[in-house]
């Protein structure tokens, strides 16, 4: 992991770091913000889609590929914050049987 980001590492902060951000701005802000977020990665997708397949692109505008990386991690950090909320065990169980449906639908 590079230096700089290591002092923002969730194992260095560990799990408070969720719980701190819902004692700052609440339960209910950070739903809208983990469904503003899931907006605009939609958003970044259709970009991505538009131009690397509707108008067959062979390489995306960097900006655009900046964007959706942005909003994929976005996405990945709400959603972290949600299994907090949530509880991950519970959600992980659910995982474990969407994917073993998806495999035996993937491989029948």
């Amino acid at each position: 992991m590079d230096k700089e980001l290591e002092k923002y590492s969730i194992e260095k902060f560990g799990k408070n770091i969720y719980q701190d951000a819902i004692d700052k701005w609440g339960e209910n802000s950070q739903f809208d913000q983990m469904i503003e977020e899931m907006a605009e990665l939609t958003i970044a997708l259709s970009k991505y889609k538009r131009l690397a397949y509707d108008n067959m692109l062979e390489k995306p505008e960097d900006k655009v590929m900046d964007n959706l990386y942005e909003e994929l991690a976005d996405v990945k950090m709400m959603f972290e914050e949600m299994e907090y909320m949530f509880g991950r065990e519970k959600i992980n169980q659910w995982y474990d049987k969407k994917m073993q449906k998806f495999f035996e639908e993937l491989y029948k």
